[in-house]
């Protein structure tokens, strides 16, 4: 008996998605040259390529086309989350806010939602709390 799970005898395309989907996960946690992970994306892409399921091509689709800032973050191991993440929360906030009167207002809830309020006094200066602008 072969030491594979009992479903992915059942289901061979269910191991190959769930060996491709290992693959680039330990590309992306353990690479840390940019010219090794180059080397192992290429070959996680003929991967995807033989083993044919959509979604996988999808995401290497998308590795290709960004690749030169993908490869970036091998050396440096940084990413754009923290912007995405802001972004994500200011968006939030401004869909809370859709027909507010009191911009002021709105950029305070902001800094507060930020923990940055402290940082700009110049916003504590000039609130008139019961002024509508």
């Amino acid at each position: 008996m072969s030491g594979r799970k009992p479903f992915f005898r059942l289901y061979p395309r269910l191991e190959t998605a769930y060996t491709l989907s290992r693959k680039l996960s330990y590309i992306f946690s353990k690479t840390k040259d940019k010219v090794v992970g180059f080397t192992r994306l290429a070959r996680w892409h003929n991967d995807v390529e033989q083993a044919d399921i959509d979604t996988f091509k999808t995401v290497s689709r998308t590795i290709q086309n960004h690749y030169l800032n993908i490869l970036n973050y091998f050396d440096n191991r940084s990413t754009n989350a923290s912007a995405e993440s802001f972004n994500a929360k200011i968006k939030a906030l401004r869909s809370q806010f859709r027909g507010a009167r009191n911009i002021r207002i709105v950029i305070v809830v902001i800094l507060l939602e930020c923990g940055k309020l402290g940082e700009f006094s110049i916003f504590q200066q000039e609130l008139h709390w019961g002024e509508v602008t």
